[in-house]
């Protein structure tokens, strides 16, 4: 779930850039596929590298939102296994 919810914030982000719509998200990135194959190495794994620390920053930031509920999941499933060991 924290993963989805972390790859969904860039995907939003690319849809605001495109006026909230298809269309635009659409023409948005066509004008960046085209620009990212003409561009050089360097520029390609710099817009790689920005493109990972989003997502890193996203997941980290959607986790930390999360963590009760994370929390709660880890020491549901530790409980359940203390239970499985002693039978």
């Amino acid at each position: 779930m924290t993963a989805l919810a972390s790859l969904g914030i860039p995907l939003s982000l690319a849809f605001t850039i495109g006026s909230f719509s298809v269309n635009g998200t659409m023409h948005h990135l066509l004008n960046l596929a085209g620009r990212y194959v003409a561009a050089g190495p360097e520029r390609q794994s710099q817009f790689d590298g920005i493109l990972v620390w989003i997502v890193l920053v996203s997941f980290a930031g959607t986790g930390f939102f999360r963590r009760r509920s994370l929390k709660n999941v880890i020491l549901q499933e530790a409980d359940c296994d203390r239970r499985i060991q002693n039978g």
